[in-house]
């Protein structure tokens, strides 16, 4: 019985040092990224985001997704997706809202993979498709010029969940909006020789 209760204290002293270490870890991770030019800032925010994401600090991890997106580094859209889809898979879908929502006022961390990655976690996680398709306008308000990858999302998606009139209006909309109507069709095309 003295060597269970031995060895149990012994594991907790362990998980305690793990936890010291951890917040420690985190401070440094914190510190580096305050101090750091652009360039190395931008590994470091990079590997303390994924630190944290693989020890299960989410709270951390958004903390170092908005410095990135606030000292604008190169690759704080990349983090950005890769936030979203990290909290697309969890069992809430309010830490996604919450951060998207927070991301949405800030352009630097907005891109077309961030809205159609947002769209796609909502629609893995049961959200109503009015909910879902009013990400989609908002990303086509903002990309709707230039990106056939939007509106292919788009469409795709009110082909699956929405109904005629929806997919009709989506379709008038995207003829009128996007300039280059060639790079849809490209990859209309691609998806249809994969898909077979």
């Amino acid at each position: 019985k003295k060597k269970k209760k031995k060895n149990f204290k012994q594991q907790q002293m362990k998980e305690v040092a793990v936890e010291e270490i951890e917040h420690k870890l985190i401070e440094v991770f914190k510190r580096a990224v305050d101090v750091l030019v652009y360039e190395s800032c931008d590994v470091m925010v990079g590997v303390a985001w994924q630190w944290c994401i693989n020890a299960n600090h989410m709270d951390d991890a958004e903390h170092f997704i908005r410095l990135a997106v606030e000292k604008k580094v190169e690759s704080a859209r990349k983090l950005v997706c890769a936030h979203v889809d990290v909290l697309g898979k969890q069992s809430s879908i309010e830490p996604l809202r919450t951060f998207s929502e927070w991301v949405l006022m800030r352009p630097p961390g907005q891109s077309v993979e961030f809205f159609c990655q947002w769209a796609e976690a909502e629609m893995l996680n049961g959200t109503k498709a009015a909910e879902v398709r009013e990400v989609f306008q908002s990303a086509v308000g903002k990309y709707g010029k230039f990106s056939a990858r939007l509106w292919f999302e788009f469409i795709n998606f009110e082909t699956e969940f929405g109904d005629n009139g929806s997919l009709r209006n989506v379709n008038y909309l995207c003829s009128k909006s996007l300039e280059n109507q060639s790079a849809l069709q490209q990859l209309r095309i691609k998806h249809e020789r994969s898909s077979a």
